[in-house]
């Protein structure tokens, strides 16, 4: 997987998306369940979907806040 530093807010935006996403799927299924194929799919394939992303983000804003902080580390050893 690759990742950007330079897209942390898109990051961010990504993960909260994400989490409405789960909060949406979350809200259907429980005021109507998983009846038919459709909704069984739209379960199915959302919430991939989501938790690929979720998980994307997450790495994604470690391993940028990773990088930064190693950053800074690295910059004052050379002082």
């Amino acid at each position: 997987m690759s990742y950007d530093p330079l897209k942390k807010s898109e990051y961010q935006f990504r993960l909260v998306a994400s989490v409405v996403i789960y909060a949406m799927l979350i809200y259907v299924t429980t005021t109507h369940g998983l009846r038919g194929p459709a909704l069984f799919e739209v379960g199915l394939f959302g919430g991939a979907f989501a938790t690929l992303t979720f998980c994307h983000s997450i790495w994604a804003l470690w391993k940028i806040r990773t990088q930064g902080r190693d950053l800074i580390n690295s910059s004052l050893l050379r002082w």
